[in-house]
C-alpha cells in the first residue's frame, strides 16, 4: 500500500493482491469482468494483476495521465484495463480517457503516482536509448485537440480500456470516498515485452519469462474466461 506525503484526506493504491483478498479473487473468476474483456478484445483472457485506487471525500491528489501499458512488460494489442467503480462518481471524479488515444503508435514516459508534480521512473543502465523512444506526457487539458471523456457513473458500472489509451483523474470533490477496484486483462497476442525502466510495478508471472514469450499460454497468468 501506498499512501501520499503530505496530503490529507486520504489518497492510497494498493497493487497486485487479488489472490490474497477472498473478495477481490470472487470478483475476478466469478463475476462477468473476465467474459466482458475477452468478448471486448474476441479472446481468451489471462488475468494479469488488479489495482485499487482510493481518493477520500476532498482528497485533491489527481491521478497522472498516463497510460498502463508503458509501466507493463507487455507487448500486443489484445490487452485491456477494466476500471469499476465501487462508489458513485461523478463526471469531474470519474476517469477521464483521451478519446482515439489508444491509436498513437507512441508511449509516454512513466511517472510515479506521487505527485504534482510526478517524478519519472530511473532508467535502467543501458536502457537510455530506449528511454529516449518514450514521450513526455503532452499538456491533455490545455490542448484542445484533445478530446477528454468521463461519465456518471454507478456501483456495477465499468469501463474498458485498451492499456495503451492515455487516462488520468482529478482528486474527489465528493463528500463520499472514491473507491475504484481495476483489474488489467492479456489477449491471446499478448506478448512480454521490455521497457527500459526501473522498479516498475511488480509482476511474479512475469519473473521467468523470456522476451517474446505468450503471456496467456505462458501458464504464468490465471485464464479466466476461453474464447470458444
Amino acid at each position: 500500500m501506498a499512501r501520499r506525503k503530505g496530503h490529507t484526506p486520504l489518497f492510497f493504491h494498493d497493487y497486485g493482491n487479488w489472490d490474497s483478498i477472498p473478495e477481490y479473487k470472487e470478483f475476478i473468476f466469478q463475476s462477468p469482468v473476465g467474459e466482458i474483456a475477452g468478448r471486448l478484445l474476441q479472446s481468451s483472457v489471462a488475468l494479469y494483476s488488479n489495482h485499487v485506487i482510493v481518493k477520500d471525500s476532498g482528497s485533491t491528489k489527481q491521478t497522472p495521465w498516463h497510460q498502463d501499458q508503458a509501466y507493463y512488460e507487455i507487448d500486443g494489442q489484445q490487452v485491456c484495463s477494466v476500471w469499476l467503480p465501487v462508489d458513485p462518481v461523478s463526471k469531474h471524479t470519474c476517469l477521464r480517457l483521451v478519446k482515439g488515444s489508444h491509436g498513437s503508435p507512441h508511449y509516454f514516459k512513466p511517472v510515479h503516482f506521487d505527485g504534482p508534480p510526478f517524478t519519472l521512473y530511473e532508467i535502467k543502465p543501458g536502457d537510455e536509448g530506449k528511454a529516449e523512444q518514450f514521450l513526455s506526457a503532452p499538456d491533455i487539458d490545455g490542448d484542445q485537440q484533445f478530446q477528454v471523456l468521463s461519465w456518471e457513473m454507478e456501483p456495477g458500472d465499468c469501463i474498458v480500456f485498451h492499456m495503451r489509451t492515455v487516462h488520468g483523474a482529478y482528486g474527489n470533490n465528493l463528500s463520499t470516498p472514491r473507491r475504484a477496484f481495476s483489474t488489467r486483462w492479456l489477449g491471446n497476442d499478448a506478448v512480454k515485452g521490455h521497457r527500459p525502466w526501473m522498479n516498475l510495478p511488480p509482476s511474479k508471472g512475469m519473473k521467468d519469462l523470456k522476451r517474446g514469450d505468450n503471456l496467456v499460454e505462458s501458464g504464468a497468468f490465471p485464464v479466466v474466461w476461453t474464447l470458444e
